[in-house]
């Protein structure tokens, strides 16, 4: 009997020392976080009289019937008072198509109407699907018709052919591109 008593003791000894090594080992490493973590630094931000709000990052995501149509990050926004308008930087946009498809954006500058959920994109614009890309310096979405359309010239590269154009519409749902104005294009054979 003596001896199952000690061979339980031991055991229970055993369990208690890794316990306490388990303990030590996640407040050390508890510790080593808490000393070593740097703080997230905020880019400064300006607030002039305009401003309502302004934000360090802003990610927004618009449905329709539960339907999702679009996702929007930016590295900072500021919202303006008198106006229902907020100013993006470093914007980033995924629109979703009904097919499962998805089309990419991202712009250096932008502004999205808080009421209509239309926007605008500006500097360094480019749109990306599958193998397309798009570049131009502004581009505009309009949320009720769906739609994604620019007045500046744009630079279609596709890998059988590059196009440039005036102006440009898109409606995303049906995916028709049309190309209007001083169009030019350059076509190679799918090898």
């Amino acid at each position: 009997m003596k001896s199952a008593l000690q061979g339980r003791n031991r055991l229970l000894f055993t369990l208690a020392i890794i316990m306490g090594c388990v303990v030590a080992a996640l407040f050390s490493l508890y510790l080593v976080n808490r000393i070593t973590s740097k703080e997230q630094v905020v880019k400064n931000i300006d607030i002039d009289s305009k401003t309502l709000i302004a934000l360090g990052a802003m990610r927004q995501t618009s449905t329709r019937n539960g339907i999702k149509e679009w996702t929007l990050d930016a590295a900072s926004a500021r919202i303006l008072k008198e106006k229902h308008l907020a100013v993006l930087e470093d914007v980033s946009v995924h629109f979703f198509l009904t097919n499962g498809g998805e089309i990419h954006l991202t712009s250096r500058t932008g502004s999205i109407d808080t009421e209509a959920q239309d926007m605008t994109f500006s500097d360094t614009v480019v749109v990306r699907h599958q193998d397309r890309r798009l570049e131009t310096d502004r581009l505009q979405y309009e949320k009720k018709r769906h739609i994604i359309y620019s007045t500046t010239p744009v630079v279609l590269t596709t890998p059988q052919a590059r196009l440039t154009a005036d102006q440009l519409t898109v409606n995303l749902n049906p995916r028709v591109m049309q190309l209007m104005g001083n169009f030019e294009g350059f076509f190679s054979e799918n090898k």
